[in-house]
């Protein structure tokens, strides 16, 4: 795997513009190698939202797509978070619209339904501000099991993640799992199995990690009986089953470094991550379960992009709206106004934060503890 590195008067240029603007510079583990170089903070969902809460200088740079930013924002609403791209978006955050959740959970609460509402981190801050808990791929069971048991769940909106998480738990998948697609009625099931189900999950996937089949392993356990395969429960229970090991971003990269020298390894997750070990000096045979650049998502960030005058950069903003006509129902409303200009971009979160506490940011910080510890 070809490892890049950036010119050094382009380093150069980079961290003299971050000590101009006070800036500390944060990168998923999913963006290129030369995105990581430059960043003073890599990680994965879990990692960033913690180290997020530590940054000191006053403007956090995101490189990451747009919930990140959102998230970072949520957790430090007195720093400036930017955003190099604001339409770098994510397959998951965008299956799941907040007035379509909204729109069920109301069915749900008329029908009769006692449930509690578990988000993915993948989703946007107008949707985190519907639900009960919030979790990550790493941390999902565990917070999962806290939720009361004579509640039910619905799970938005990564399928894959909450049914594998799910059974886990010891959720019969066949008995009380469903999956609700909002595009049709009664969400593609009938009345008996929506009634019997106590775990709900969205029908939604990260593009990405939905492309890699049981097949792929199936390929190469026969080319190689010995090897290892390890992949992101974002991918389908299939896979998950037939994999040796499954687990975080954090938790694969942790899993490859500690694995044994001359192992192979199938890596099922973006391709980032499967390229970024191999160039911090891991000699491990690693494989991915396809072999394609496309990119399926608008996840890259490009170099120049970080280091562009500050005033073309992605705003991020939460604003609060106490009173109004926002009050209805004990409902917290989260308005999403997109405003572009020549020379820049913001993205204003209006919402009123009175009732049921649906401030984002205190569902963040009450569901995940271990975000912020």
């Amino acid at each position: 795997v070809m490892v890049v590195s950036v010119a050094d008067d382009v380093v150069a240029e980079i961290k003299a513009l971050k000590k101009k603007i006070g800036a500390t510079i944060l990168a998923h583990y999913y963006q290129e190698g030369e995105i990581q170089e430059l960043a003073d903070i890599t990680g994965d969902s879990l990692k960033l939202a913690r180290d997020a809460t530590r940054v000191s200088t006053s403007t956090i740079l995101f490189a990451g797509v747009h919930f990140m930013g959102e998230s970072a924002k949520i957790m430090n609403p007195e720093k400036r978070v930017l955003i190099p791209d604001l339409h770098a978006g994510c397959s998951l955050a965008d299956s799941c619209p907040p007035d379509q959740l909204a729109a069920f959970q109301q069915q749900l609460r008329e029908k009769g339904r006692d449930f509690h509402t578990v988000a993915y981190i993948n989703t946007s801050a107008a949707v985190k501000s519907l639900v009960d808990w919030i979790v990550t791929s790493g941390n999902a069971r565990e917070i999962i099991d806290r939720v009361p048991p004579e509640k039910e769940i619905l799970f938005v909106p990564d399928q894959h993640l909450g049914r594998n998480t799910g059974i886990k738990l010891g959720f019969d998948p066949e008995t009380e799992m469903c999956l609700w697609d909002p595009f049709k009625p009664l969400g593609g099931n009938t009345p008996e199995k929506l009634h019997s189900s106590r775990f709900i999950l969205w029908k939604g996937h990260c593009s990405v990690h939905q492309m890699f089949q049981a097949q792929h392993i199936l390929n190469f356990r026969n080319q190689y009986p010995e090897g290892m395969v390890i992949s992101h429960p974002e991918c389908n229970f299939e896979v998950c089953k037939l994999s040796d090991y499954v687990g975080s971003t954090d938790f694969i990269l942790k899993t490859l470094k500690e694995a044994k020298p001359g192992t192979r390894w199938l890596v099922g997750t973006e391709l980032n991550l499967v390229n970024r070990p191999a160039g911090a000096g891991m000699h491990r045979p690693l494989q991915r379960f396809i072999h394609t650049g496309e990119r399926h998502h608008k996840f890259g960030v490009q170099v120049p992009q970080l280091f562009v005058p500050e005033a073309i950069q992605g705003t991020v903003g939460i604003n609060a709206m106490h009173g109004g006509p926002h009050q209805q129902k004990g409902n917290s409303l989260i308005a999403l106004q997109r405003q572009r200009a020549e020379s820049a971009h913001a993205v204003t979160l209006s919402a009123d934060l009175i009732h049921r506490q649906k401030h984002p940011q205190a569902r963040l910080q009450q569901t995940i503890p271990s975000l912020i510890r």
